[in-house]
């Protein structure tokens, strides 16, 4: 039983360094320069979801929410809170949009055009979590800049 128990935590570990921390249709921040260019290619949206601690309901709630929301109009690139404050593998326009998010249990998703001029729309665990009105007027920014953008 222990060597199965061994062989189960041996597995766990080598399938997560290899899969990263990126949850799944996000980019690895260190990625950055290749999802501007099929963010470029597509005429989508950069998001950049910055997210604090795995064990939060509310914030595994918000960050679902935000992902379907934007998902189709969006290259999806995942941090975590203290490389955005770091701003180490992220281009320095980023940085200085993310390095204040807030950290320990939250997530907070930025949309950027695709030179990384400027965010277009900002959204957070309490937009996110349960706030449907917020959550469509997310939306709504990222369509809006979408259909600009593919003008």
């Amino acid at each position: 039983m222990k060597k199965l128990i061994g062989l189960f935590l041996t597995a766990f570990v080598i399938g997560t360094a290899i899969a990263g921390d990126a949850p799944r249709g996000f980019m690895e921040s260190d990625e950055f320069a290749e999802a501007q260019e099929k963010a470029r290619k597509a005429k989508k949206l950069i998001a950049v979801a910055v997210k604090g601690d795995d064990g939060c309901p509310r914030c595994a709630a918000a960050m679902e929410n935000g992902t379907k929301a934007i998902k189709s109009d969006c290259v999806m690139v995942f941090m975590r809170v203290p490389q955005a404050r770091s701003g180490k593998d992220i281009p320095a326009s980023v940085h200085q949009q993310v390095k204040n998010s807030p950290g320990g249990a939250s997530v907070t998703f930025y949309v950027f055009d695709p030179e990384l001029e400027g965010v277009i729309a900002k959204a957070g665990r309490s937009e996110l979590e349960a706030n449907r009105d917020a959550t469509k007027a997310f939306k709504k920014k990222v369509d809006e800049a979408r259909d600009e953008l593919k003008g």
